[in-house]
């Protein structure tokens, strides 16, 4: 009996450094290895920055990139050389060197460290490009529709012309993935499974005005009434979709990578100094301002050098600011924008990872969890108390968690992490990818039979 085949429609997979490819990464690579032919339909690098330059990615699987017809990526990225200062685009090219240019930092903004000569025309620049990129952004809103990769449908669909397939799986956001994977599903004879990362139309937010809103629930409700399956990586992603569909609504978290092992207080890395680690973005209203504020009281009941929070990404200058702003600026290190592996490293090298989940996004299992406990190390979390993570990190016993408002809190946490003490995980092996792929497969193969 021939292995059933799957097609796989993501925007991101490796080498992709966009935390939402991590779960198309292992999904490829656990079917793959349980049996199925599995194709991915994605996009090429150039459309999923930042990419990584090194690192592993998975084989025995079938990749159909495609380009897509993206005028708004297209825009930002001629508009972001164009206002590239002159000593910054001599930085991309070391064998002709700008005068001025050598000893900007990495996570440098705006025109702060450039030459006097160029601040002023970096300023007009990045005005001007910030007039142009809104602009374009407005015209173009109107026309891609449900997202700026509107215009890979066609390409896609082009790219599956003769193609069978025994299941078709979209993974969203972006939208676009998931009336893509409706469409080669009809145009390929195969079953239709939906999985969410993030919600569609129940975004809490308001993102749309009330036509917008409607034309965008009108194309979920048919994606979701043709579909077969629906997963979701929350259990309360999973209740508002179910409130939506006839198919069968099921939860299959992202999970740690496979491999991953608990770990005992005794072995994480010892202080002092004891090193926390953030690794990723700033937004989507994440603030690590709680986190600082109990690092600045926390230090008053610790010896000198006892705690460090390094930080990896792209907003290093607004870390920094507020680290200043709290007093703990001479506590904090910022790495600027690093590759994958080097992130990893900086959780490896620390007691445990920084997790920051938003009010507005509180049904959301931050991608960076599974990456902390796929290195083995506990969560510090600020989050709020009611919120999926929070009960995640609680019924596990993941590390610890605290309300955005509880600084005694996790200053408290702080002093007893430095004297060793640490939670130990229970049922870690639920949170692994072998575990979460496992239920995956079994319920694609219900599908088959």
């Amino acid at each position: 009996m021939p292995n059933p085949r799957l097609l796989l429609v993501t925007a991101v997979l490796a080498p992709s450094r966009i935390i939402g490819g991590r779960r198309a990464d292992r999904i490829v690579a656990h079917l793959s290895r349980d049996g199925w032919d599995v194709s991915v339909l994605t996009l090429k690098p150039m459309y999923m920055r930042p990419v990584n330059a090194t690192g592993t990615q998975a084989d025995g699987f079938e990749r159909i990139e495609t380009h897509a017809l993206a005028p708004r990526m297209w825009a930002r990225e001629v508009v972001r050389r164009w206002a590239r200062p002159r000593s910054e685009r001599a930085q991309m090219h070391p064998a002709r060197p700008a005068a001025g240019s050598v000893g900007a930092p990495p996570s440098a903004v705006g025109s702060a460290g450039l030459p006097p000569s160029e601040r002023g025309r970096a300023g007009l620049a990045m005005r001007a490009a910030g007039q142009v990129r809104g602009l374009i952004s407005r015209g173009l809103v109107a026309t891609e529709f449900p997202d700026e990769f509107a215009g890979w449908r066609g390409l896609g669909l082009r790219a599956l012309r003769g193609r069978r397939f025994d299941v078709v799986l979209g993974t969203l956001p972006p939208f676009t993935c998931g009336v893509l994977a409706h469409e080669a599903a009809q145009a390929t004879g195969a079953r239709l499974v939906l999985d969410y990362r993030d919600p569609w139309c129940d975004m809490p937010a308001t993102r749309w005005s009330a036509p917008e809103h409607a034309r965008h629930l009108a194309l979920e409700d048919r994606c979701l009434a043709a579909a077969d399956l629906v997963l979701g990586v929350t259990p309360t992603l999973c209740r508002w979709l179910a409130l939506r569909t006839r198919a069968p609504v099921e939860l299959v978290t992202n999970g740690c990578r496979s491999g991953a092992v608990p770990w005992r207080a005794a072995d994480l890395p010892k202080g002092p100094p004891l090193r926390l680690a953030y690794t990723g973005s700033l937004a989507y209203g994440r603030d690590l301002g709680p986190l600082l504020a109990a690092m600045a009281r926390a230090r008053a009941l610790l010896p000198e050098g006892a705690l460090v929070l390094d930080y990896a990404g792209l907003h290093g200058a607004q870390l920094r600011a507020s680290a200043t702003a709290a007093g703990v600026a001479d506590l904090v290190v910022d790495h600027g924008e690093v590759e994958q592996s080097a992130a990893n490293a900086l959780i490896r090298n620390a007691m445990a990872g920084v997790v920051v989940v938003s009010p507005e996004f509180d049904y959301a299992y931050p991608g960076k969890m599974f990456e902390i406990l796929s290195e083995s190390r506990p969560l510090l979390q600020v989050a709020p108390p009611q919120c999926d993570a929070a009960r995640l990190v609680t019924e596990h016993a993941l590390g610890w968690t605290h309300d955005l408002a509880d600084i005694d809190g996790l200053a408290a946490t702080l002093v007893q992490a430095c004297r060793g003490d640490v939670p130990e995980p229970v049922r870690f092996e639920e949170l692994v990818a072998d575990h979460v792929m496992a239920k995956l497969a079994g319920l694609l193969a219900g599908l088959v039979k």
